[in-house]
């Protein structure tokens, strides 16, 4: 296209994807791209992650929602996320008893997923959870999400369930039509986005390496958006709730940002789809990857615990046999219990035999294990198991000036099954920050597959 650049034919060519297929995702298509955002932070490991979420939490003034795929409440993610509600409480209280006006508790949204029957049978083939038993649902009312078990009004965290308007809702599904997005937004202006689970392997000793950012800006309400959908398809047996509304009932504090000093972001999603023969792309998310590989110029830059999407598989032998050199970084043996069926859609080993086999130009693919950047001398991490110290980033960069973090693995399950939210930056500053502090360290020390 002539006069276009080639990151302005890249960013067109994903924002026309996402928004020609906004109706099967969750945003609505006025809040899926915005402008004038900020990339905060960027966040490497369980610690940092959780930290800079209850940063964001102990700011808030009107409204906090949150959601994850699991909810630990005796991890140290969500002791840190639960401190930061108290501070947030005690600040409300404070205004309020230094003002006349009357004042409306800080809203809290709490949003989890519950499989049952046999998407929790399947979850439990992992070697991270094959092991465990439990009831067929843990209770879901607030006091348990906060620890307080007994419901003791002298428990440390009894004051979030009794004096913040904290609402809990589970999204229940029986096959893998699971909601795997994890976000925290703050008054609709501040949002952070992870793959990682508020969970105990994300701390300790050799946590799961992962990573989070943290945005300000317009793209907050396009998150939100993702959330609000998710949330009034929930349920919770243990707790009357409320529907929540698409617009705020405030206006959003938000800083002054003009569009050519802040980033233009896209929200892209996928709403989830229990029919396990499912194969359409049709979706923001599918389609905004697959654009982004097809408009690739120079390089790809995958990184994923996941991979056996057969669309992606193709799009990224296509995009090496042009001569764009595609960079793929894989966890050995993740999941392979719960993966090596034709339901899953197979092991990374097998996708990245796949891969090979349909690229010709071999000098322009290289597919490698994950190691361990925070332990070098110690050996590629193999499977799932909590303390491994496994991969579980998912990130895609694109030529330099395109990156997208989120929720989405790179297979079957989260571009057929799962509900999804991925945020796309496109920028090259942004994308240099996020692949040098998440990619690069990691791709360095990886061994060939």
């Amino acid at each position: 296209m002539p006069g276009i650049s080639a990151a302005q034919q890249l960013e067109t060519a994903v924002i026309k994807a996402s928004l020609a297929h906004a109706a099967a995702g969750t945003v609505r298509p006025e809040r899926i791209v915005s402008e004038g955002n900020i990339l905060e932070s960027v966040d490497i490991g369980g610690d940092a992650i959780f930290a800079k979420q209850a940063e964001l939490v102990r700011t808030a003034k009107k409204e906090v929602i949150i959601q994850t795929f699991a909810w630990d409440p005796g991890s140290p993610g969500a002791k840190v996320i639960l401190d930061a509600l108290l501070d947030a409480l005690h600040s409300s209280q404070q205004q309020a008893s230094s003002s006349d006006s009357s004042h409306e508790p800080l809203r809290v949204r709490l949003l989890i997923n519950e499989g049952t029957g046999f998407a929790q049978n399947f979850m439990r083939l992992t070697s991270a959870n094959k092991n465990r038993s439990g009831p067929k649902r843990w209770p879901s009312h607030p006091e348990a999400l906060v620890g307080n078990y007994k419901k003791s009004s002298g428990h440390k965290y009894a004051p979030l369930t009794r004096d913040l308007d904290f609402q809990v809702r589970v999204h229940q599904h029986s096959s893998s039509n699971s909601i795997h997005a994890k976000s925290v937004i703050v008054d609709g202006a501040k949002a952070a986005v992870t793959g990682a689970n508020v969970q105990s392997r994300n701390h300790g000793e050799n946590p799961a390496y992962d990573f989070g950012i943290t945005v300000s800006g317009p793209s907050a309400l396009g998150m939100r958006d993702n959330f609000v959908a998710a949330w009034n398809r929930a349920v919770n047996p243990d707790q009357e709730t409320t529907p929540l509304h698409e617009e705020l009932d405030f206006a959003p504090e938000t800083a002054a940002i003009s569009s050519t000093k802040g980033l233009k972001m896209a929200v892209l999603t996928r709403r989830p789809d229990w029919n396990l023969l499912n194969t359409n792309n049709d979706n923001p998310q599918n389609r905004s990857f697959l654009a982004a590989v097809r408009a690739a110029q120079h390089n790809i830059q995958i990184m994923t615990p996941n991979f056996n999407s057969s669309a992606l598989v193709r799009a990224l032998a296509d995009a090496a046999n042009r001569g764009v050199r595609v960079e793929v970084l894989l966890s050995k043996g993740f999941n392979d219990e719960r993966v090596n069926n034709p339901i899953a859609g197979g092991t990374n080993k097998s996708a990245a035999s796949r891969l090979s086999r349909s690229v010709t130009n071999k000098e322009f693919l290289d597919v490698r294990y994950f190691k361990n950047p925070m332990k070098p001398d110690d050996p590629v991490p193999n499977g799932n198991g909590a303390g491994n110290g496994a991969s579980h980033a998912k990130f895609m960069a694109v030529d330099g000036v395109l990156a997208i973090v989120g929720s989405a693995n790179m297979d079957k399950t989260s571009w057929h099954f799962s509900g999804e939210m991925n945020l796309g930056l496109f920028d090259a500053s942004a994308t240099r920050r996020i692949k040098g502090s998440v990619f690069d360290p990691a791709w360095t020390h990886s061994e060939p597959v």
